[in-house]
């Protein structure tokens, strides 16, 4: 009896086959994740690159600026720190202006070359505390 039971249960068992291929959609989910990381990744980038862009503007209209005769060189750079302070800084007066570059730098005394366009005689200008006043005011 267990042999014919047996038979009967074989008899009705399927021949080996492979499983059917699977679909192409939707994908796995590691397919999904990659997207989405990608995606994200992209969208991060746009916004660091918006939001950086007007900081990599005044930076090479620095760079322009320093390629100036000494008297020029100071004018525009007067004007392009102005500019790049936003409407707050263009409405200060001189002594304000100078104020305001000292506090963002964290000085006691505005540095020379702040208002130094005013005189006749040239000043030194510290470029890398213009670059600092540039990345702090424009971020």
């Amino acid at each position: 009896m267990a042999a014919a039971d047996l038979s009967v249960l074989t008899a009705q068992l399927l021949a080996n086959a492979p499983p059917a291929a699977p679909s192409l959609w939707p994908p796995a989910w590691p397919v999904w994740a990659l997207a989405l990381s990608l995606l994200l990744t992209l969208l991060a980038g746009w916004f660091y690159r918006r939001k950086t862009a007007r900081r990599r503007r005044y930076l090479r209209a620095l760079r322009q600026v320093k390629r100036q005769s000494a008297q020029r060189r100071l004018r525009q750079l007067h004007a392009l720190l102005r500019n790049a302070g936003g409407a707050e800084v263009r409405r200060l007066s001189a002594a304000e202006f100078a104020q305001a570059v000292a506090q963002t730098l964290g000085q006691q005394q505005p540095p020379a070359w702040v208002n130094a366009h005013y005189r006749r005689r040239a000043e030194r200008v510290n470029w890398r505390d213009v670059r600092r006043l540039i990345r702090r005011w424009c971020a």
